[in-house]
């Protein structure tokens, strides 16, 4: 197979490969970002990316044809590691603390797959909008998984933030990077009277990749 229906073949796979990983892994324990009490002392390093409208125009443009798809976010390959960006900082001497922040101008939603995630015993990632309203973890060494990678769910708005805790008695937090961000269109795009309708034969797909 050739041309557009070979990509949305690669794509639906992807998606599937992903709502997999997000059902066994996502699974949140106890915790809360640091950012989300003293947002406004705390200095965040903020990676650009393409913007939702450009994202969804791209997306439309690679799945044009005969088929319908139903497409409501993009995904922006990245190689985010805290090793080499972000910051990091102390607690108290309690845990040492290490964010990296995303934006996409116009998006409606954020979410972010890490790659690898191989968390050790006293470290813990969590996300978290800029604004400081809606969390997401904490993601533990309880969420690794053999794959070594875990998609998170979408956090509402344009903007978030990665925050990765490590307790002062911890070593080594293990591995982690950040491979994608996945910025949601805007909301007036997929609110039409037809969407999350497809008939028996047809395909309906919700994310197309970018590099960065």
């Amino acid at each position: 197979m050739k041309g557009p229906g070979k990509n949305i073949i690669f794509f639906l796979v992807l998606l599937l490969l992903c709502l997999a990983n997000c059902l066994e892994g996502q699974i949140a324990y106890p915790g809360k970002p640091f950012y989300a009490s003293d947002k406004q002392s705390v200095r965040v390093e903020y990676l650009t990316l393409t913007s939702a409208e450009a994202l969804e125009s791209s997306a439309r443009e690679e799945v044009s044809g005969d088929l319908k798809i139903d497409i409501f976010a993009g995904v922006v390959k990245v190689s985010i590691h805290p090793e080499s960006a972000g910051s990091w900082s102390d607690i108290d001497g309690e845990y040492r603390v290490w964010r990296m922040g995303f934006t996409s101008a116009g998006a409606s939603s954020m979410a972010v797959s890490f790659d690898p995630f191989v968390l050790a015993p006293g470290a813990k990632v969590f996300l978290c909008t800029s604004d400081g309203r809606q969390t997401a973890g904490a993601y533990t060494f309880r969420n690794n998984k053999g794959s070594g990678i875990l998609a998170t769910s979408a956090l509402k708005g344009d903007s978030i933030v990665v925050e990765l805790q490590v307790d002062a008695s911890c070593q080594d937090y293990g591995k982690l990077g950040i491979g994608s961000v996945s910025a949601g269109f805007p909301e007036k795009s997929v609110n039409d009277e037809y969407y999350g309708w497809s008939e028996e034969c047809e395909v309906d797909i919700n994310c197309i990749e970018e590099q960065q």
